[in-house]
């Protein structure tokens, strides 16, 4: 009897060690996922006459996004409009991460349609926009974009997606000056001064810049060529990963 009571004594000791070890395993994958999820930031250009904004398929957005293969992360999104203003409206959109052992699944399914309909309609919406304005801030709305992504310190993947041609026009700094232009060409870093006091950044080592244009003619092409050139350098001098793409990839989400 004794021996029977000390071997009934000594299973509870291991099935309470296995119970432990199991829980622990379980809860380090729980704060594994919930810790995923990114943060994009949408940027439309909507200041001179181009028809790339008009005609980018605002359903491959979705791509960006780790949501879309992984139905329990969490993922936030910003949509604003590059104007002849530094201030323009921004709207926010975000769906919060679920652990996938208390998960349902058709809910987060309707969650998740929704998530990207209110993206889509705001995108189509900024779209719908009248187009051609005689300033273009595109580096101001790149740096608010760094300081909305650093809100988030543990996301996984954080994203800038511009769709545009990168002509900056301002009093500060403008590619169509043709002495700042010669500068730009012949000695690009002497303009980086400008840029840092005017549109501060830091802190972006963790951000992907992923600028989205397609030129028309050789003569945009051409001039495309020295500006994004120009912008890929700078921003990769301030901690940005930089992709100069003239479409989006279906893989770039899921990286």
């Amino acid at each position: 009897m004794k021996l029977y009571l000390k071997y009934k004594k000594v299973m509870k000791i291991k099935s309470f060690i296995l119970i432990c070890i199991t829980t622990v395993l379980y809860g380090c994958n729980t704060n594994d996922k919930l810790q995923k999820g990114d943060r994009n930031v949408l940027l439309f250009d909507l200041t001179d006459s181009m028809t790339s904004v008009k005609e980018f398929d605002v359903e491959k957005i979705k791509s960006f996004f780790t949501l879309n293969s992984d139905l329990n992360s969490s993922s936030y999104c910003a949509i604003a409009g590059i104007t002849d203003m530094r201030y323009n409206p921004v709207s926010e959109y975000s769906i919060e991460s679920k652990n996938p052992y208390e998960a349902n699944s058709l809910e987060r399914r309707r969650v998740k349609d929704t998530f990207f309909n209110s993206i889509l309609i705001a995108s189509n919406k900024l779209k719908s926009s009248k187009i051609g304005k005689s300033k273009s801030y595109v580096c101001y709305a790149i740096s608010h974009a760094v300081k909305l992504l650093n809100e988030c310190q543990q996301c996984n993947k954080k994203r800038i997606i511009v769709i545009s041609d990168m002509m900056e026009n301002t009093n500060v700094f403008s590619v169509f000056d043709k002495k700042q232009f010669k500068i730009l060409a012949s000695n690009p870093t002497q303009l980086y001064p400008l840029l840092d006091k005017e549109y501060p950044i830091f802190n972006a080592e963790n951000i992907e810049l992923f600028i989205i244009y397609q030129p028309k003619n050789q003569k945009e092409d051409e001039m495309y060529y020295k500006v994004s050139a120009f912008f890929r350098d700078y921003y990769e001098s301030k901690g940005l990963r930089v992709y100069i793409e003239t479409s989006i990839q279906n893989q770039i989400g899921n990286e």
